[in-house]
């Protein structure tokens, strides 16, 4: 009986561990490139929740 309850022990801490990695996949974020029509507005971007990581002066593109 000890042994019976040991496996399912242990089976269920593999179960469980497989899906805890499987969901952090899923809350990876992703890059985006912005374009603006004038002017880069970083305040826009993070007033929605995001974070400006590059800006580029030659273009009105900032990455985010």
């Amino acid at each position: 009986m000890k042994k019976f309850i040991m496996i399912a022990v242990l089976l269920f801490g593999l179960c469980s561990g497989s899906v805890t990695s499987f969901a952090s996949e899923l809350s990876k974020k992703d890059d985006y490139l912005i374009m603006f029509r004038d002017k880069i507005d970083e305040n826009l971007i993070e007033k929605q929740g995001g974070e400006v990581k590059e800006t580029y002066s030659i273009f009105t593109h900032c990455k985010s």
